[in-house]
This record gives C-alpha cells, structure tokens and sequence, in this order.
C-alpha cells in the first residue's frame, strides 16, 4: 500500500469514526460501497431501513389510512401521482393499498415502469382511469397545488384527490425521515437569532421550510440561486418571505466568473471549472460577502460545488460554528472529503448522515 492510499484509508476511517450515532455509519457505509460498485442495492437498503422504522414507530399508519380515506378509494382504481421517493415511501408504508399505476408530469418517467408500475401522463389518466382515486405524493407544497389544479382542469373531481403529505403530517410522520435539512431528532433550535444560508433555493422551498422550523423566528435569509433561469422564480418566490434576500451569485473558494451549464433540467444545473458552459455567472465566498458577520445555519446543495464553498466560508464556519446541512452525494468522493474537512476546521462538530430518497441522490451531512 502507498502512502496516498494509506492517507485515504486514514480519512474514510476517522470520518466513520466521528460519526455520532449508528445510523448514519450505515448510510456512510453503503455510500461509500455504492461509490466503489454503483450498485443500487446499498442505496435500497438505506431507504428500506428509513421505512422500516416508520412502520416500527407508527405500526397502524396503513390501517389508519384505509379508515380516514375508505370513501375516496372504495371501488376505484387507485393510482400515485409522482414516480418518485414519496410514491416509494407510500408503497412501502401502506402496503395493503392496491396501487394501479403511477402518474407523472415529467416526460421523461412517461411510458416506463417504475418500481414495477406503469408511469403514465396525465392525460393518460384521464383516458384510462377517469374515476379513480389519485394520491399525490410528492414533496413540495407549490407542487401539490400545481398538481391538483392540473387534475381539476382534466375534470377529476377535489373529492378523489389524496395529498400524502397532509396524511404524515396529521399522523406525526413528517419530521424525523422526512423534513430534510431540519431532521428533528439532530438540529436544535438554540435561543439565539437565525441567520439561514440558502445555498441553492431554487424555488425558495428550502427556506420556507426554515421558517416554519424555526417558527418565524429568524434575523434573515440568504439565499443564492445562480440559475439564470430559476433566479427569477426564486425573486418572486420571497417576496411572501419577510427579511429575505436573493443573490444571483455561485459559492465558490474565490472570488471570480466561472461557467454555469444550465443546458439540460434545471435541477440538474451546475457551476463548472470549464470554459465550455453556456453562460458565465458571478462565484463569491460566503466570507467575503459576510465581511465576518454571522451566519448561523448554512445549508447547501449546489450540484457538485459544495466542497469549494465549503472552502470560501471556512472563517465564517471557525469563527460563528454554524448548524450545517450540506449535500454529500453530487461526487463519490464527497462522502468523506466534505465531513474531512468540516472536521479540519472545526474538529468537534458532530456529524450525522441522513439519506431522503430512493435514488442516489440527497444524501445530507449534518455537522452540529
């Protein structure tokens, strides 16, 4: 073994053996492994391990859901609308459910399976299953809105629509597995006034997230959303946020104009060291913008730049040691390099991994 790969081992292992409680050393685990194998099994072991103590924790939820909905779903056709981590979760929590089908509006999951189901448009739904009972299960509040105004204009009727959400959060679900950045059981409020970096808004969800979290008790907001296209979005978004602002800027290690490829799906969008990007934005440090002001919960999931950001707000991290939820899984090698060096500037952080999908991605690291 060389040196560099002895180094490496070193690294893996004291960021395994900093981490505060065993769940997050499986999730390091079978990232680490899924890094080396792009084998999906150890990523499907971590979400089953998510569900499997939901149902520990609540054993009659799909009983529960059967007697609050059985008008809605008695004699229908029940289909999922959102081929994704909350139709998984629902199918795993609420297993007696007889599911027909998926509905999605993104073209690129029509016309295929999903966990074995067909995923069909929406105005597939209304040609195949005009009288079934659709439950919406994504995350995002704007999405149910858009979704259920898509259904009522297709002509289903308010009194077939299910929101998922809204059963977890009546049911006391919504919080531990499901409120990424904000797991409950690991970041506490603490008195003092909150400063929130939103690193990568996108749609300002995240931060109104934040609001609620904290109860509508904070200083201010930062976000930033370099995204021509989402910038925009995120302008008019916060304008219903109080002491919110927006900048159109990247994070970065330095201050400088670097490529930003917006080329394909917008929550796909990323800074690039390349020349080659489409257009050329403005890349700051959290420092120097903060000119040592406090920030006191910085969150980032910023497609792949979260370690040099990281690097441009290492004196606001040792100087005011915030509540970090920063995004682990855009590169392999995130896993152990972005908790190595949080640790090297402050070396007693506790560090926690949650993992909120069925896909590789969103994987946070939590340092308190």
């Amino acid at each position: 073994m060389n040196e560099s790969e002895q180094i490496l081992i070193n690294t893996i292992r004291g960021v395994y053996n900093h981490l505060a409680d065993d769940e997050s050393k499986k999730i390091f685990t079978h990232r680490l492994l899924f890094s080396l194998t792009e084998d999906t099994d150890f990523l499907n072991s971590i979400f089953s391990s998510n569900a499997a103590i939901i149902r520990q924790k609540h054993p009659n939820l799909a009983s529960r859901f059967l007697d609050v909905y059985q008008n809605k779903l008695m004699h229908r056709n029940v289909v999922l609308y959102g081929a994704g981590y909350y139709g998984v979760l629902f199918t795993q929590l609420c297993e007696s459910v007889s599911i027909t089908a998926f509905c999605d509006g993104d073209n690129r999951k029509q016309k295929s399976t999903f966990i074995g189901y067909d995923v069909i448009s929406p105005e597939e739904l209304r040609d195949k299953y005009p009288d079934s009972c659709i439950i919406i299960a994504v995350l995002a509040e704007k999405s149910h809105i858009d979704i259920q105004n898509t259904l009522l204009k297709l002509g289903f009727s308010e009194k077939n629509i299910i929101i998922f959400k809204e059963f977890l959060e009546i049911e006391g679900v919504f919080s531990k597995y499901l409120s990424q950045y904000f797991a409950s059981d690991i970041v506490k409020l603490d008195g003092q006034e909150e400063v929130f970096i939103d690193a990568g808004c996108f749609d300002c969800y995240t931060s109104k997230q934040f609001k609620k979290w904290c109860g509508d008790k904070y200083e201010k907001i930062i976000a930033f959303e370099p995204n021509p296209n989402q910038y925009p979005v995120c302008v008019e978004d916060a304008l219903c946020m109080k002491d919110m602002t927006v900048y159109p800027y990247g994070l970065w290690h330095e201050n400088t104009e670097i490529s930003f490829d917006n080329s394909i799906a917008a929550t796909h969008s990323h800074v690039s060291e390349s020349s080659d990007g489409l257009v050329k934005i403005k890349a700051i440090t959290l420092d120097s913008f903060l000119c040592g002001d406090k920030a006191t919960f910085i969150k980032m999931d910023i497609e792949g730049a979260e370690l040099n950001a990281l690097k441009g707000a290492a004196q606001t991290i040792i100087k005011h040691r915030p509540k970090l939820a920063i995004c682990v899984y855009h590169k392999p090698e995130d896993i152990w390099e972005i908790p190595q060096y949080i640790l090297s500037l402050v070396s007693d952080y506790e560090l926690y991994l949650r993992h909120y999908s069925c896909y590789p991605a969103e994987t946070v690291l939590y340092a308190v």
